[in-house]
């Protein structure tokens, strides 16, 4: 018994012996385990767990990941990020083709050829870059020179992702979707674990209209993630596209419901989701669902025309959901942004007038009639305010000034867009 204290000695100093190996870990060891987390769920498409991961990238590894991940899952281009990678480690071929590939997509496609020359220079030996300067021939125009560029450095290296990607690529810039697909599927082959490959020959099939095949892609993908936000909301798309719009509001929801939640994915969603059920005639799930992707900072200093076109589309689906209250709150907040303009004045008096507010309504469409007379829609509208205050007369009166009216618009058939915008 009385060696136990040696015993327990030893034991500490074995302990405080691990603690320090565990501690003198280089911080490439530890980055390298957060890599290979966010490129597992960069494989998934969860982007928002990437982004999470590599909030403070480390190295130009990191970067160009977070570079892929904007690229496909959050509609940027990944550039900034590229930039970045190359710029702490030029040595690598990779960095330097994401950006390139990431130039083109920004349209900056002599910028890419100026960065590609350059690095060849240095490494020419380099099959990413050969591949790369190939595709980026095919956009300028010059298949000729760039598809057997890209067909050598694939021949040298016959699993190179970035080589197959490229060509699949000039093959959809050439417009000639049967190679395309037949690269898409060899990407798909050689990465098992990887969702994105599926995505893309998914929305090829759909481009081409091989639904059947896009479908078992989708859910191929799903079957890999089925809590990812993008791969539901991606097969939502398809479906909305196909008309199969219960099974879209299935899939929006299941995106939405995602525990990632990611901003611009759902902003994204919520707008499928709208159509979806607008076509379905669910006009008060649709209006709530257009409201939240709606929501507009009190103090924005103006409204963008998209925003503009999308809170005139919520009013018109509260008033067909009959809810005049919000109908009228979405065209306070318009009247924000255009406090005199002719198309908010009709929108309000015909709301005002559908919710039984004849007086107010009426008094608008004077103002309106008082602005322009040729329009029908005014009288039509006055009619109905009248009609509503009981003076069945002037209302019978001002249906007969409509109909004149109309057939005057008839012989101008641009004119009541022209007027109403103005």
């Amino acid at each position: 018994m009385k060696s136990s204290p040696y015993k327990q000695f030893w034991l500490l100093c074995l302990f405080f012996l691990c603690f320090a190996a565990h501690s003198s870990q280089s911080p490439a060891a530890s980055r390298s385990l957060t890599y290979e987390r966010a490129l597992a769920a960069y494989k998934k498409a969860y982007p928002g767990a990437v982004i999470k991961l590599l909030a403070k990238p480390q190295n130009a590894d990191d970067h160009c990941l977070r570079g892929l991940t904007n690229q496909k899952a959050l509609f940027g281009t990944g550039s900034p990020d590229f930039e970045k990678a190359v710029a702490l480690d030029d040595t690598k071929p990779a960095s330097i083709a994401h950006l390139a590939v990431a130039l083109m997509q920004e349209k900056r496609t002599d910028h890419a050829r100026v960065l590609l020359r350059n690095a060849l220079a240095k490494n020419g030996s380099s099959l990413e870059l050969q591949s790369t300067y190939g595709l980026c021939l095919v956009k300028k125009g010059r298949p000729e020179s760039g598809f057997p560029s890209m067909q050598s450095a694939l021949a040298k290296a016959p699993k190179s992702i970035l080589c197959l990607e490229n060509l699949a690529n000039g093959y959809l810039e050439s417009f000639d979707s049967q190679k395309a697909e037949s690269y898409f599927s060899k990407l798909v082959t050689l990465q098992p674990d990887n969702v994105w490959p599926l995505l893309q020959r998914a929305t090829l099939y759909t481009e081409s209209g091989k639904k059947e095949l896009a479908l078992a892609d989708y859910n191929a993908a799903l079957k890999l993630s089925p809590r990812s936000q993008t791969v539901n909301w991606k097969r939502a798309g398809f479906y909305l596209k196909n008309r199969q719009y219960k099974e879209a509001v299935e899939d929006c929801k299941r995106c939405l419901e995602s525990d990632e939640n990611v901003v611009a994915i759902r902003r994204r969603c919520l707008r499928t989701k709208v159509d979806a059920e607008e076509h379905l005639g669910n006009f008060p799930a649709a209006a709530r669902d257009l409201e939240e992707l709606n929501q507009v900072s009190i103090g924005a200093p103006r409204l963008s025309w998209g925003m503009r076109n999308d809170l005139i589309r919520q009013v018109a689906l509260f008033e067909r959901a009959k809810n005049y209250a919000k109908a009228l709150e979405t065209i306070k907040l318009l009247e924000k942004f255009y406090p005199a303009k002719t198309e908010v004045l009709f929108l309000k008096a015909r709301v005002l007038g559908k919710d039984g507010k004849f007086a107010q309504s009426l008094t608008i469409c004077d103002s309106l009639i008082a602005r322009d007379d040729t329009l029908s829609e005014w009288h039509t509208m006055r009619a109905t305010a009248l009609n509503g205050l009981g003076r069945k007369a002037e209302a019978q009166k001002e249906l007969e000034i409509a109909k004149q009216k109309g057939r005057d618009a008839e012989q101008m058939p641009d004119l009541f867009e022209y007027r109403i915008n103005k």
